[in-house]
Order: structure tokens, then sequence, then C-alpha cells
């Protein structure tokens, strides 16, 4: 792909954006001169999650699998934090929508399909963009109240607007499972710190077999590994906002992490940097609200 000298690396360009929490979901809404990007070489917890673009004006030509494929105006595009991508973004107004992978396990299978895809947003039906598009002038001006259902309301058209060609199947199945899966998922949230969570705990909690507890878990590797990402994802998160009010050691044992040398290990792993690395972050990084070091350390 032959990127455009519009905005060479390195170069910077111009733009703004304003950024608003519904719940789990992050909003972006910004405006920007072309710029050109390539792939990131350092990963991080935003990896847990799913970028959805509607630009709203100017397209965008993304390099997937070695094909370009070029996305216009009031077209949805998905794609994970964290891929390497590579391309370029004309002079545009668009909403970012952050989702959070634990709040769609039900969907991860889906989504993973559409972001790994050279088509990315046809998954979605068209009523989720004119939804989006109306937010944009909602939000600025929205009460908390209706805020809270914005949250709800919008986590509901994303699982009813998420669509793949050919996989019917597996959108019939989606729904069935939905209600194990949300209890599942609220179960995990809320043991982390718990010495007897387990795949044999998850599964008594669920009533169901080894079998089914595998299933409910398949796209994420399996319960261990969902647990330990999870795990891991807290920790994180931990040590980003405790500054140096308590030792990395402390933390890890709070998770479920016993020896410090295999929780550095397994953290290393999971986002390419040390805990102390996470630490200096939160140290050089002085914002006003939780929101905004994410949306940094994300945008980053």
């Amino acid at each position: 792909m032959h990127l455009p000298a519009v905005a060479l690396r390195g170069a910077g360009f111009v733009g703004t954006a304003k950024g608003y929490s519904l719940g789990t979901i992050k909003i972006v809404i910004g405006q920007s001169d072309a710029f050109v990007f390539e792939p990131r070489s350092k990963k991080g917890a935003d990896e847990d999650f799913w970028k959805v673009t509607l630009r709203l004006t100017g397209f965008a030509e993304i390099e997937v699998d070695g094909k370009t494929v070029r996305q216009e105006a009031n077209a949805l595009d998905v794609r994970r934090l964290g891929q390497p991508l590579r391309g370029y973004v004309s002079a545009n107004h668009s909403l970012s929508l952050y989702l959070p992978r634990l709040q769609f396990v039900g969907l991860a299978r889906t989504l993973d399909q559409l972001a790994n895809s050279s088509h990315g947003g046809p998954g979605f039906h068209p009523l989720l963009a004119h939804y989006l598009s109306a937010m944009v002038s909602v939000l600025p001006s929205a009460s908390p109240q209706e805020v809270d259902l914005m949250a709800e309301t919008t986590q509901s058209m994303i699982r009813a607007c998420v669509t793949t060609s050919g996989s019917m199947g597996l959108m019939e199945e989606a729904p069935l499972m939905a209600a194990r899966l949300e209890i599942a998922r609220q179960y995990v949230s809320s043991n982390l710190n718990s010495p007897d969570l387990s795949s044999k705990a998850l599964g008594a909690k669920l009533n169901v077999s080894r079998r089914q507890l595998y299933k409910i878990f398949e796209a994420e590797g399996g319960v261990e590994k969902y647990v330990l990402s999870s795990r891991l994802k807290a920790s994180y998160d931990a040590i980003l906002k405790s500054g140096h009010r308590r030792t990395i050691a402390a933390i890890a044992e709070e998770f479920g992490f016993a020896d410090s040398a295999t929780f550095s290990r397994q953290f290393r792993a999971r986002f390419g940097c040390c805990p102390s690395d996470v630490r200096m972050q939160a140290k050089s990084v002085e914002t006003d609200s939780d929101f905004a070091t994410w949306l940094f350390a994300t945008s980053s």
C-alpha cells in the first residue's frame, strides 16, 4: 500500500477529540486533519477492546492482509485495538466506540471475525450507524440519567445489530447462551480476588457440565485462560490507579498471584511490558479522571 505524503510519519497533524463514558463502553467524537498510521510496537491493556469507527465525513484506506480496504463516510468498521494495521485517513469527523471484550463475551468470536476480515464493517446492521449518528448531537447535552439509559440502550443495540454473512447459526446460538455468559462474566468479575475462583466453582454456579462450560468460554480459549486474562487486566488497572500507594507484590497477591516472578512473567507475556513500567506510566500521566487516563493510554 502506498501511503500519501500528506502526513509523513512524525510530521504530526491537528485534531480535537472529546470522550464520553457510557458505563464500560467509551465513546470518542473527534475531528482531525489527514494523517497516516502504522502498527504500534508496544502492546497494552487497551488490546482488551474492539474499536468500532463511524466516519461521519471523510474516508479511510486501511491495509488488511495485504489488501487495501477503503472505508467511506457513514460506514462502520470494527478492529481490535493493537491490530498491526497501517493506512491513511482523510480530513474527517468521526465517532469511535470502544467495546470492552469482557462486556461482550457472547459476541467475542463474531467481533473477532469481523475485525480480522478485509471488510471490517458489513457485519453490522445499518440501523446501528443511524443510531450512533444521532448520538453525536445528543451526548453533549445529555443528563446523567439519560447517559445511563444510553449506556444500556447502546449495549443492546450492538448485540442486536451484529450479524455475519454465512454465519447465521453462530448468531442464533449467541442469544441462547447470552444469559449464562453474562452470569459467568459477572461471577468471574466479582471473584477475581477469591482463591476459590475455578472452573469447578464456575460450573457449579451456572449448573452446567464441564463440556458445556468449555463451550461457553471456547471463544476465549477456555475458562482458565479467561480467568487469568481477567486477573491480569484487573492487576494492570490497579497498578495504574494506585500510583505508589501500594506495592506491586500486594496487588499481585490480591488477584491470586502468590509468586511475584510468575506474575511478572505472565504480565509481560500479556501486555508486553513489566508491572514496574505501568507504575512509571501512572506516575508520569497526570489527568483529571480515570477515563482521561484510559483515553491517554489508548491513544498514545
